[in-house]
């Protein structure tokens, strides 16, 4: 009788939260080639976390819950794109102009940021 297995790892990301800058963008296209809009609930991860660019080792795809420092919200953001190092380091995000606004209007620019995959 053949196994019930699966050939993907079960991998648990939830455990581990990351700290970082939380900042937000405009593109519509990104690394992991989809296309997308503002209103989509996105996400730039950080060049250092992404992995490969594409593939099975990149992020894209992986969802992620992001929180607020200070704010009791959370939302749940899906990995469209790279940050490049420049612009986020470890543990730093680049959010849709979307999921930035459930936290503080577009003027602040800057937040801190806990979040963990999901």
């Amino acid at each position: 009788k053949p196994s019930k297995t699966s050939s993907k790892p079960s991998i648990n990301h939830t455990s581990k939260v990351y700290r970082g800058r939380g900042t937000w963008f405009s593109d519509t296209t990104g690394s992991c080639g989809v296309r997308f809009s503002q209103d989509d609930m996105i996400v730039a991860l950080n060049q250092d976390q992404m992995g490969a660019y594409s593939g099975s080792r990149s992020r894209c795809g992986d969802k992620i819950r992001v929180k607020a420092k200070g704010s009791s919200a959370s939302v749940v953001v899906r990995v469209v794109d790279t940050c490049p190092s420049r612009y986020c380091s470890h543990g730093g995000l680049d959010l849709s102009r979307a999921a930035f606004k459930k936290f503080a209007p577009m003027s602040k620019g800057v937040l801190e940021l806990e979040w963990s995959f999901v």
